[in-house]
Protein backbone atom coordinates (compact mmCIF):
# COMPACT_ATOMS: atom_id res chain seq x y z
CA UNK A 1 0.00 0.00 0.00
CA UNK A 2 2.81 2.37 0.88
CA UNK A 3 4.47 1.55 -2.44
CA UNK A 4 1.37 2.57 -4.37
CA UNK A 5 1.19 5.90 -2.56
CA UNK A 6 4.77 6.66 -3.64
CA UNK A 7 4.00 5.99 -7.30
CA UNK A 8 0.82 8.05 -7.49
CA UNK A 9 2.51 11.51 -7.15
CA UNK A 10 4.78 10.64 -10.08
CA UNK A 11 1.83 9.89 -12.36
CA UNK A 12 0.02 13.01 -11.14
CA UNK A 13 2.98 15.23 -12.12
CA UNK A 14 3.29 13.41 -15.46
CA UNK A 15 -0.37 14.00 -16.38
CA UNK A 16 -0.03 17.68 -15.46
CA UNK A 17 3.03 18.21 -17.63
CA UNK A 18 1.87 16.31 -20.74
CA UNK A 19 -0.61 19.02 -21.89
CA UNK A 20 2.16 21.62 -21.60
CA UNK A 21 4.45 19.79 -24.02
CA UNK A 22 4.61 21.12 -27.59
CA UNK A 23 5.69 19.39 -30.77
CA UNK A 24 7.98 20.72 -33.48
CA UNK A 25 6.39 22.74 -36.25
CA UNK A 26 5.85 20.98 -39.55
CA UNK A 27 5.39 22.46 -42.98
CA UNK A 28 4.77 20.54 -46.18
CA UNK A 29 7.77 20.43 -48.48
CA UNK A 30 5.78 21.96 -51.31
CA UNK A 31 5.29 25.07 -49.16
CA UNK A 32 9.03 25.81 -49.22
CA UNK A 33 11.20 27.35 -51.94
CA UNK A 34 14.75 26.05 -51.56
CA UNK A 35 17.52 28.52 -52.37
CA UNK A 36 20.67 27.10 -54.01
CA UNK A 37 22.73 30.31 -54.22
CA UNK A 38 22.67 33.95 -53.10
CA UNK A 39 23.99 36.84 -55.21
CA UNK A 40 24.64 40.37 -53.93
CA UNK A 41 25.23 43.28 -56.31
CA UNK A 42 25.20 47.05 -56.06
CA UNK A 43 22.06 48.67 -57.45
CA UNK A 44 21.75 51.97 -59.31
CA UNK A 45 19.52 53.52 -56.62
CA UNK A 46 21.06 55.31 -53.65
CA UNK A 47 18.02 54.75 -51.42
CA UNK A 48 18.18 50.99 -52.13
CA UNK A 49 21.88 50.24 -52.69
CA UNK A 50 21.70 46.44 -52.41
CA UNK A 51 20.49 44.18 -55.22
CA UNK A 52 19.94 40.60 -54.06
CA UNK A 53 19.35 37.64 -56.38
CA UNK A 54 18.22 34.20 -55.19
CA UNK A 55 18.58 31.08 -57.34
CA UNK A 56 15.83 28.59 -56.45
CA UNK A 57 15.54 24.88 -57.08
CA UNK A 58 12.43 23.93 -59.09
CA UNK A 59 11.16 20.66 -57.52
CA UNK A 60 10.16 17.74 -59.71
CA UNK A 61 8.52 14.40 -58.98
CA UNK A 62 10.79 12.47 -61.34
CA UNK A 63 14.22 13.24 -62.81
CA UNK A 64 13.31 11.10 -65.81
CA UNK A 65 10.60 13.60 -66.67
CA UNK A 66 12.96 16.54 -66.09
CA UNK A 67 16.42 15.57 -67.26
CA UNK A 68 17.49 19.17 -67.87
CA UNK A 69 18.00 21.51 -64.90
CA UNK A 70 15.41 24.14 -64.13
CA UNK A 71 15.82 27.02 -61.73
CA UNK A 72 13.74 30.02 -60.75
CA UNK A 73 15.22 33.44 -59.94
CA UNK A 74 14.06 36.26 -57.68
CA UNK A 75 15.74 39.67 -57.68
CA UNK A 76 14.97 42.60 -55.38
CA UNK A 77 16.60 45.83 -54.31
CA UNK A 78 16.63 47.03 -50.72
CA UNK A 79 18.22 49.32 -48.15
CA UNK A 80 19.97 46.28 -46.72
CA UNK A 81 20.33 42.63 -47.67
CA UNK A 82 17.72 41.68 -45.08
CA UNK A 83 15.35 44.32 -46.41
CA UNK A 84 15.62 42.93 -49.95
CA UNK A 85 14.95 39.37 -48.71
CA UNK A 86 11.91 40.54 -46.71
CA UNK A 87 10.50 42.13 -49.86
CA UNK A 88 10.99 38.81 -51.68
CA UNK A 89 9.14 36.98 -48.92
CA UNK A 90 6.23 39.40 -49.20
CA UNK A 91 5.83 38.53 -52.90
CA UNK A 92 6.41 34.77 -52.61
CA UNK A 93 3.64 32.33 -51.74
CA UNK A 94 6.28 29.92 -50.38
CA UNK A 95 8.74 30.20 -47.52
CA UNK A 96 12.24 31.04 -48.78
CA UNK A 97 14.45 28.34 -47.32
CA UNK A 98 18.07 29.60 -47.27
CA UNK A 99 19.45 26.67 -45.30
CA UNK A 100 20.22 24.67 -48.45
CA UNK A 101 22.23 27.44 -50.09
CA UNK A 102 25.94 26.64 -50.38
CA UNK A 103 27.37 29.62 -52.27
CA UNK A 104 27.30 33.40 -51.80
CA UNK A 105 28.41 35.58 -54.71
CA UNK A 106 29.51 39.20 -54.50
CA UNK A 107 29.37 41.33 -57.63
CA UNK A 108 32.54 43.28 -58.35
CA UNK A 109 30.75 46.59 -57.89
CA UNK A 110 29.64 45.75 -54.33
CA UNK A 111 33.28 45.32 -53.31
CA UNK A 112 33.63 49.11 -53.38
CA UNK A 113 31.57 49.20 -50.17
CA UNK A 114 32.60 48.28 -46.66
CA UNK A 115 31.76 44.56 -46.45
CA UNK A 116 31.65 44.41 -42.64
CA UNK A 117 27.90 45.04 -42.48
CA UNK A 118 27.17 42.37 -45.11
CA UNK A 119 29.49 39.84 -43.47
CA UNK A 120 27.83 40.44 -40.08
CA UNK A 121 24.34 39.93 -41.51
CA UNK A 122 25.27 36.73 -43.35
CA UNK A 123 26.97 35.35 -40.23
CA UNK A 124 24.16 36.22 -37.83
CA UNK A 125 21.28 34.92 -39.93
CA UNK A 126 20.58 31.48 -38.49
CA UNK A 127 19.43 29.82 -41.73
CA UNK A 128 22.58 30.67 -43.73
CA UNK A 129 25.35 28.08 -43.47
CA UNK A 130 28.63 29.36 -42.05
CA UNK A 131 30.44 26.91 -44.36
CA UNK A 132 28.90 28.49 -47.47
CA UNK A 133 31.48 29.29 -50.15
CA UNK A 134 32.08 32.97 -50.86
CA UNK A 135 33.19 34.10 -54.32
CA UNK A 136 33.20 37.08 -56.70
CA UNK A 137 30.98 37.06 -59.79
CA UNK A 138 32.41 38.88 -62.80
CA UNK A 139 30.92 41.13 -64.05
CA UNK A 140 28.01 40.66 -61.60
CA UNK A 141 26.65 38.05 -59.23
CA UNK A 142 23.26 38.11 -60.95
CA UNK A 143 24.75 37.30 -64.36
CA UNK A 144 26.76 34.37 -62.98
CA UNK A 145 23.79 32.90 -61.11
CA UNK A 146 21.51 33.09 -64.13
CA UNK A 147 24.07 31.46 -66.41
CA UNK A 148 23.69 27.74 -67.06
CA UNK A 149 26.61 25.57 -68.05
CA UNK A 150 26.38 22.74 -70.58
CA UNK A 151 27.12 20.17 -67.86
CA UNK A 152 24.55 21.48 -65.35
CA UNK A 153 22.45 18.77 -63.70
CA UNK A 154 18.95 18.93 -62.29
CA UNK A 155 20.11 17.75 -58.86
CA UNK A 156 23.33 19.63 -58.19
CA UNK A 157 24.40 23.08 -59.46
CA UNK A 158 27.66 23.06 -61.42
CA UNK A 159 29.22 25.73 -59.21
CA UNK A 160 29.12 23.38 -56.22
CA UNK A 161 31.47 20.94 -57.96
CA UNK A 162 34.24 23.55 -58.13
CA UNK A 163 34.43 23.99 -54.35
CA UNK A 164 33.22 20.84 -52.57
CA UNK A 165 36.34 18.71 -53.34
CA UNK A 166 34.18 15.97 -54.89
CA UNK A 167 34.47 17.32 -58.45
CA UNK A 168 37.48 19.11 -59.88
CA UNK A 169 40.66 19.42 -57.78
CA UNK A 170 42.29 22.32 -59.58
CA UNK A 171 45.19 24.18 -57.91
CA UNK A 172 43.90 27.38 -59.56
CA UNK A 173 40.72 27.48 -57.45
CA UNK A 174 40.64 29.23 -54.08
CA UNK A 175 38.02 28.03 -51.60
CA UNK A 176 36.87 30.48 -48.91
CA UNK A 177 34.06 29.75 -46.46
CA UNK A 178 31.78 32.41 -44.99
CA UNK A 179 33.15 32.11 -41.44
CA UNK A 180 36.71 32.36 -42.77
CA UNK A 181 35.88 35.35 -44.97
CA UNK A 182 34.45 37.36 -42.07
CA UNK A 183 37.36 36.49 -39.79
CA UNK A 184 40.07 37.45 -42.30
CA UNK A 185 38.17 40.59 -43.35
CA UNK A 186 38.03 41.94 -39.80
CA UNK A 187 41.32 40.60 -38.45
CA UNK A 188 44.55 42.61 -38.47
CA UNK A 189 47.44 40.93 -40.22
CA UNK A 190 45.60 38.93 -42.88
CA UNK A 191 43.43 39.72 -45.91
CA UNK A 192 40.70 37.53 -47.44
CA UNK A 193 41.14 35.93 -50.86
CA UNK A 194 38.07 35.19 -52.99
CA UNK A 195 37.88 33.22 -56.26
CA UNK A 196 36.67 35.06 -59.38
CA UNK A 197 33.92 33.29 -61.34
CA UNK A 198 33.49 34.12 -65.03
CA UNK A 199 31.02 32.51 -67.45
CA UNK A 200 32.15 31.85 -71.01
CA UNK A 201 29.10 32.32 -73.25
CA UNK A 202 30.75 30.67 -76.27
CA UNK A 203 31.89 27.57 -74.41
CA UNK A 204 28.85 27.61 -72.11
CA UNK A 205 30.85 26.86 -68.97
CA UNK A 206 32.33 28.50 -65.90
CA UNK A 207 35.94 29.57 -65.66
CA UNK A 208 37.53 29.88 -62.22
CA UNK A 209 41.30 30.36 -62.27
CA UNK A 210 41.86 33.85 -60.82
CA UNK A 211 41.35 35.39 -57.39
CA UNK A 212 41.05 38.72 -55.59
CA UNK A 213 42.76 39.88 -52.40
CA UNK A 214 40.54 42.35 -50.52
CA UNK A 215 43.01 44.74 -48.90
CA UNK A 216 40.89 47.70 -47.83
CA UNK A 217 37.54 49.24 -48.67
CA UNK A 218 37.56 49.53 -52.46
CA UNK A 219 41.19 48.39 -52.71
CA UNK A 220 41.86 45.01 -54.32
CA UNK A 221 44.78 43.05 -55.74
CA UNK A 222 44.03 40.53 -58.50
CA UNK A 223 46.04 37.33 -58.78
CA UNK A 224 46.66 35.65 -62.13
CA UNK A 225 46.13 31.88 -62.53
CA UNK A 226 49.80 31.15 -61.80
CA UNK A 227 49.83 33.48 -58.79
CA UNK A 228 46.66 31.84 -57.48
CA UNK A 229 48.35 28.44 -57.75
CA UNK A 230 51.39 29.73 -55.85
CA UNK A 231 49.11 31.09 -53.12
CA UNK A 232 47.49 27.66 -52.73
CA UNK A 233 50.89 25.96 -52.61
CA UNK A 234 52.26 28.34 -49.96
CA UNK A 235 49.31 27.62 -47.65
CA UNK A 236 49.19 23.89 -48.50
CA UNK A 237 45.70 24.29 -49.96
CA UNK A 238 46.36 22.59 -53.31
CA UNK A 239 45.29 18.95 -53.21
CA UNK A 240 47.04 18.22 -56.49
CA UNK A 241 49.32 20.46 -58.51
CA UNK A 242 52.03 20.51 -61.14
CA UNK A 243 55.03 22.67 -62.02
CA UNK A 244 56.62 23.64 -65.31
CA UNK A 245 60.37 23.33 -65.76
CA UNK A 246 62.13 25.47 -68.35
CA UNK A 247 65.73 26.21 -69.23
CA UNK A 248 65.54 28.88 -71.92
CA UNK A 249 64.50 27.41 -75.26
CA UNK A 250 66.58 24.25 -74.87
CA UNK A 251 64.51 22.30 -72.36
CA UNK A 252 60.92 22.23 -71.11
CA UNK A 253 59.01 19.69 -69.02
CA UNK A 254 55.92 19.30 -66.87
CA UNK A 255 56.05 17.53 -63.51
CA UNK A 256 53.10 16.22 -61.52
CA UNK A 257 53.60 16.83 -57.80
CA UNK A 258 52.42 13.88 -55.73
CA UNK A 259 53.41 15.29 -52.34
CA UNK A 260 54.57 18.67 -51.07
CA UNK A 261 54.87 20.59 -47.82
CA UNK A 262 55.31 24.30 -47.15
CA UNK A 263 56.34 26.05 -43.93
CA UNK A 264 56.22 29.82 -43.49
CA UNK A 265 58.16 31.71 -40.84
CA UNK A 266 58.52 35.42 -40.21
CA UNK A 267 61.61 37.07 -38.73
CA UNK A 268 61.42 40.67 -37.54
CA UNK A 269 64.25 42.57 -35.85
CA UNK A 270 64.16 45.76 -33.85
CA UNK A 271 65.76 47.75 -36.67
CA UNK A 272 62.50 47.39 -38.62
CA UNK A 273 63.53 44.69 -41.10
CA UNK A 274 61.14 41.83 -41.85
CA UNK A 275 62.06 38.56 -43.56
CA UNK A 276 59.78 35.74 -44.65
CA UNK A 277 61.36 32.28 -44.61
CA UNK A 278 59.77 29.71 -46.93
CA UNK A 279 60.68 26.01 -46.63
CA UNK A 280 59.17 24.08 -49.54
CA UNK A 281 59.74 20.43 -50.39
CA UNK A 282 58.20 18.61 -53.36
CA UNK A 283 58.15 15.03 -54.60
CA UNK A 284 56.80 14.27 -58.05
CA UNK A 285 57.10 12.66 -61.45
CA UNK A 286 57.82 14.11 -64.88
CA UNK A 287 54.76 13.48 -67.05
CA UNK A 288 55.66 15.51 -70.13
CA UNK A 289 58.96 16.54 -71.69
CA UNK A 290 60.15 18.05 -74.94
CA UNK A 291 63.19 15.75 -74.99
CA UNK A 292 64.30 12.41 -73.58
CA UNK A 293 65.35 12.51 -69.92
CA UNK A 294 67.62 9.78 -68.59
CA UNK A 295 67.70 8.75 -64.96
CA UNK A 296 71.15 10.21 -64.36
CA UNK A 297 69.87 13.60 -65.61
CA UNK A 298 67.13 13.88 -62.97
CA UNK A 299 69.30 15.76 -60.40
CA UNK A 300 69.91 18.48 -62.98
CA UNK A 301 66.18 18.64 -63.73
CA UNK A 302 65.55 18.97 -59.97
CA UNK A 303 67.92 21.93 -59.86
CA UNK A 304 66.17 23.64 -62.79
CA UNK A 305 62.78 23.10 -61.11
CA UNK A 306 64.08 24.66 -57.88
CA UNK A 307 65.40 27.71 -59.74
CA UNK A 308 62.08 28.10 -61.57
CA UNK A 309 60.12 27.91 -58.31
CA UNK A 310 62.43 30.40 -56.60
CA UNK A 311 61.86 32.91 -59.38
CA UNK A 312 58.07 32.47 -59.34
CA UNK A 313 57.75 32.61 -55.55
CA UNK A 314 59.99 35.68 -55.32
CA UNK A 315 57.87 37.56 -57.88
CA UNK A 316 54.66 36.62 -56.05
CA UNK A 317 55.91 37.58 -52.58
CA UNK A 318 57.33 40.89 -53.83
CA UNK A 319 54.05 41.73 -55.58
CA UNK A 320 51.81 41.20 -52.55
CA UNK A 321 54.22 42.87 -50.11
CA UNK A 322 54.65 45.98 -52.26
CA UNK A 323 50.86 46.23 -52.59
CA UNK A 324 50.46 45.86 -48.82
CA UNK A 325 48.32 42.74 -49.33
CA UNK A 326 48.82 39.94 -46.82
CA UNK A 327 46.81 36.85 -47.88
CA UNK A 328 49.35 34.53 -46.19
CA UNK A 329 48.69 35.95 -42.72
CA UNK A 330 52.30 36.98 -42.05
CA UNK A 331 51.01 39.91 -39.99
CA UNK A 332 49.21 37.43 -37.73
CA UNK A 333 52.45 35.52 -37.22
CA UNK A 334 54.13 38.81 -36.28
CA UNK A 335 51.37 39.76 -33.81
CA UNK A 336 51.33 36.29 -32.23
CA UNK A 337 55.06 36.46 -31.48
CA UNK A 338 54.85 39.64 -29.38
CA UNK A 339 53.13 40.88 -26.28
CA UNK A 340 50.25 43.25 -26.82
CA UNK A 341 52.08 46.29 -25.45
CA UNK A 342 55.11 45.62 -27.69
CA UNK A 343 53.20 45.57 -30.98
CA UNK A 344 53.68 48.52 -33.30
CA UNK A 345 51.45 47.45 -36.15
CA UNK A 346 52.09 50.52 -38.32
CA UNK A 347 55.81 49.86 -38.09
CA UNK A 348 55.18 46.25 -39.16
CA UNK A 349 53.12 47.39 -42.16
CA UNK A 350 55.97 49.61 -43.28
CA UNK A 351 58.46 46.77 -42.88
CA UNK A 352 56.15 44.38 -44.77
CA UNK A 353 56.24 46.59 -47.86
CA UNK A 354 60.03 46.10 -47.94
CA UNK A 355 59.91 42.40 -47.14
CA UNK A 356 63.09 40.35 -47.46
CA UNK A 357 62.65 36.84 -48.87
CA UNK A 358 64.55 33.70 -47.87
CA UNK A 359 63.61 30.61 -49.90
CA UNK A 360 64.66 27.04 -49.15
CA UNK A 361 63.28 24.81 -51.91
CA UNK A 362 63.92 21.11 -52.41
CA UNK A 363 62.47 19.27 -55.42
CA UNK A 364 62.84 15.52 -55.89
CA UNK A 365 61.55 14.06 -59.16
CA UNK A 366 61.70 10.30 -58.74
CA UNK A 367 61.15 9.11 -62.29
CA UNK A 368 59.71 9.89 -65.68
CA UNK A 369 56.38 8.64 -66.97
CA UNK A 370 52.65 9.07 -66.43
CA UNK A 371 51.19 8.95 -62.93
CA UNK A 372 47.54 8.78 -63.93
Amino acid sequence: MLRKLRIKPFFFILFVLIPLLTSCGFKDIDKNAFVSAIGIDRSDHEDKPYKVTLKLFVPTSSFKQQSEPQYAFITKEGKTIGDAIRLMEAESEKKLELGHSKIILFGEDILEKDLKEMADYLMRRADIQLISWVAVGRPSAEEILMAQSATESATYPSLYNFFDATGTLSPYIVTTNLFEFRRTYLEKGVHPVLPIIVFDQKESNYKIDKSLILVKKGERVELSPEETKIFNILLNFATKTDITIQDGSNFSALASIDKYKTKLKIRYNESGKATVIVDLSMIGTIIESGSTIRGKELPEVDRMAEEELKEDLTKFLKKISEEGADPLGLGLKYRSSRLHQNIDYKQWQQAYRHLNIDLNIKVSLKSTGMTY
